[in-house]
């Protein structure tokens, strides 16, 4: 073995084939301790036998070829594949060794994140549970330890940009992605965090994203409980980071429960509704949870105040332009009334009477209990 190491360190290592060098790299990440200068001539032999990537003085990197990228797909599901039943802390290292190579290397470092988005998304298709879980791991590692918000956002989005493709309204394209939620949890819960979008509360995004983040909250809301639990516990500087991420999502998926049919040009697809309604009630369920959750830092996920403001003006805007009730309007104050209250009981909402336009809420409340009661109550 480390007559191995002192020749990959001389530069003596001839072309091996893909399998040959992450065999020799997995023996090297087995070791307790691996110098800097190790590990790069390790990556570097990566780049070169494995990866692909031509690297010219003065020129831009080339990357393979679709076909030769395919292979090494292949040969890396395989690799990962055997190494399931290994411990999770060593395979994480080979994981980090084999995929993220140098961060000083710029481009490079690049390039391995968009094979190694490809090949998250390849994994997602044919269930690749090891390369999931080990990604995961990865992305949560990330964000307490280092909060790499802007990394770990484009990351997701060059996930996110293989998975939806061609038409969105496709089915064969969301199924697989719908069982992630069962697959990896923790997978599923990070991309649902910087996926849906915070910046426009009030935008849809695309509908197979929201009809996989219904499957997933429905199914595995613990997932979502979990990463708060870590973050907590974790006394991390960027925990609060983690909290202020699913404070924002609650948010914008209360705005889109309420808001989704009124905003809608014509009659709402049963498909939509089916999805939005799927949503509520998992975002119901997690509000109702929130109390039997022993933890200070939760009250930092609570739904704020100026957002539920926001959807009201919204309604009331609604109501102004069509100048009656109807089924989209009282629907849209059923929701709101469902979630505010929910929070309100659940100490999930974290706003008062000031982030209210009184005299408009007083308008839309005649004839609905839930939101009597809700402003009744508030302080």
């Amino acid at each position: 073995m480390y007559d191995d190491i002192g020749r990959l360190q001389k530069h003596q290592v001839v072309k091996r084939s893909i399998s040959e060098c992450l065999k020799f790299v997995e023996r090297m990440a087995r070791l307790r301790r691996m110098d800097i200068r190790m590990q790069r001539h390790a990556q570097g032999m990566l780049d070169e036998c494995v990866f692909k990537l031509v690297k010219t003085k003065g020129c831009p990197i080339q990357r393979p070829s679709a076909v030769a990228e395919i292979q090494v797909i292949n040969e890396l599901g395989s690799f990962f594949l055997e190494k399931e039943t290994m411990e999770q802390r060593q395979r994480l290292c080979l994981f980090r060794i084999i995929f993220l190579g140098r961060e000083d290397e710029a481009e490079v470092h690049e390039c391995r994140l968009d094979f190694l988005a490809r090949f998250v998304n390849v994994s997602i298709f044919l269930q690749w549970i090891p390369i999931l879980t080990d990604t995961a791991l990865w992305l949560q590692e990330e964000l307490l330890i280092k909060g790499q918000i802007g990394p770990i956002h484009a990351f997701c989005g060059k996930i996110a940009a293989g998975l939806f493709v061609g038409d969105l309204d496709n089915h064969s394209y969301d199924h697989p992605l719908l069982s992630l939620g069962d697959l990896c949890p923790s997978l599923a819960i990070i991309l649902l965090l910087f996926l849906i979008d915070e910046r426009d509360h009030f935008v849809m995004p695309r509908i197979a994203l929201l009809q996989s983040v219904a499957e997933w909250l429905t199914e595995q809301p613990k997932a979502l409980f979990i990463l708060l639990r870590d973050a907590g516990s974790s006394k991390s500087a960027f925990a609060v980071t983690v909290f202020d991420l699913v404070s924002q999502c609650m948010d914008k998926l209360a705005c889109l429960c309420v808001t989704y049919a009124i905003k809608a040009e014509g009659d709402v697809s049963d498909s939509v509704a089916l999805t939005m309604s799927k949503i509520r009630l998992a975002l119901l369920k997690i509000l109702q949870t929130m109390p039997k959750v022993s933890s200070s830092e939760l009250k930092s996920c609570s739904l704020s105040g100026r957002y539920a403001g926001e959807m009201l003006l919204q309604v009331a805007d609604y109501k102004r332009r069509r100048e009656s009730f109807d089924a989209k309007l009282n629907g849209a104050l059923d929701a709101f009334g469902q979630i505010m209250v929910t929070a309100l009981i659940g100490n999930a909402f974290a706003g008062s009477k000031h982030d209210f336009n009184m005299s408009v809420c007083y308008q839309l409340t005649y004839g609905h209990p839930l939101l009597n009661y809700f402003f009744s109550v508030l302080s």
